[in-house]
């Protein structure tokens, strides 16, 4: 397990270095886009019917936070749109299971054996300065970056530090890589809003919770 791990580390590192102009773009690649307002009383399955989960994730947005007078960005293409990705399909090479998470892209990719098996929209770190408990000084919200693995899950996790000062907020089908820094499901904006883990849609992260074993490798960029 320990070569597969290392193995693992170093091709996500020489992607780091080499492809990330690639991921940064890849979304954007030959497609076109139009951009729609959301009139009073719109949702994104009134909008787009069958579509909706596709323009969810290109706009990382969760539908509960679709509200009135947004401009959403819709593909005029849903064929090629549903069949595209923001992260690589491939990672040559590459042995094992490894969770790449593009924070400039805001999204996340699922890798078996060099092949993408899932991808899906995230929400990371605003870097607002508000992290720490009530009696610590206050920080800044950062997602950390690195090569992380899978240190244990949480399916019905509770927050203990937020909501502030007594925490509460659910944090379902939860996936610690990092220090008290976990993958789980929440809403997502449309824009990086956490206070450092990584929201995905609560698909997603049912299925993330499934997939992945202790020591699946996690490679934030």
């Amino acid at each position: 397990m320990g070569k597969t791990l290392t193995g693992t580390v170093f091709v996500a590192v020489c992607f780091f270095l080499f492809c990330m102009p690639l991921i940064l773009f890849a979304e954007e690649n030959g497609q076109s886009f139009y951009f729609e307002k959301v009139k009073k009383g719109g949702t994104l399955w009134k909008m787009f019917g069958g579509h909706w989960k596709t323009v969810a994730k290109i706009n990382r947005i969760s539908p509960e936070r679709i509200k009135e007078g947004m401009t959403l960005k819709v593909p005029s293409d849903w064929e090629a749109a549903e069949h595209d990705t923001p992260v690589p399909r491939e990672l040559a090479g590459l042995e094992g299971k490894l969770i790449l998470i593009d924070l400039g892209a805001q999204a996340f990719g699922a890798y078996e054996n060099g092949a993408l098996v899932l991808w899906g929209p995230i929400s990371s770190s605003a870097g607002r300065v508000e992290c720490g408990r009530a009696h610590e000084k206050k920080r800044r919200c950062i997602t950390p970056t690195g090569n992380f693995c899978v240190l244990g899950k949480d399916r019905d996790r509770i927050s203990s530090k937020y909501p502030p000062p007594n925490g509460g907020a659910p944090m379902k089908y939860a996936i610690r890589f990092y220090g008290d820094y976990w993958i789980h499901a929440g809403a997502l904006p449309g824009r990086p809003d956490s206070h450092g883990c990584i929201r995905v849609f609560l698909d997603d992260a049912q299925w993330l919770f499934s997939w992945t074993n202790r020591k699946t490798a996690v490679f934030i960029i």
